[in-house]
């Protein structure tokens, strides 16, 4: 009888609790970009591959065998072009190489992938220090993965 009414006691402190420190809604980045940057400036450079997320585990399966991941956003060779390229390290050693290109939409922040036409990327905001979140969309999924800017250092 105790449990049953501690669990009750827990259950309503966490109702009130979540209404009370709702998380921050992320919103979709524009094309004005961060701190006065034109988009998609600011996302140039290296990131790390820090987490996944989705409705289902075989929406994640394409990262099941990966130890990390270090990608490289470059500007495209044609305007409204950028190329990604990825060092995938797999948990059994293999350092995998990949490259993909994403064409910008006119007026906002999608991305969609050069020979993908089913799949849709969305930039979102985070609330990580330097991260970045994308929605991927696609035939038969989606997924949010985080991404943190990778820090260059000094020495």
């Amino acid at each position: 009888m105790f449990h049953q009414i501690w669990a009750a006691l827990l259950y309503l402190y966490g109702i009130l609790l979540n209404s009370i420190y709702q998380c921050p809604e992320h919103s979709q980045l524009t094309t004005g970009g961060v701190d006065g940057k034109e988009f998609p400036e600011p996302h140039l450079g290296q990131w790390y591959f820090i987490a996944g997320a989705a409705p289902t585990k075989e929406e994640l399966a394409t990262f099941d065998p990966v130890d990390n991941i270090v990608f490289n956003m470059a500007a495209g060779s044609v305007p409204m072009q950028l190329q990604l390229r990825a060092t995938i390290r797999t948990k059994n050693g293999l350092c995998v190489p990949r490259k993909w290109i994403y064409r910008l939409s006119e007026g906002n922040t999608d991305l969609r992938t050069e020979g993908r036409p089913d799949m849709k990327t969305k930039l979102f905001s985070s609330t990580c220090p330097g991260g970045i979140m994308l929605k991927e969309t696609g035939q038969g999924y989606q997924r949010f993965l985080l991404y943190k800017a990778c820090e260059l250092s000094s020495n």
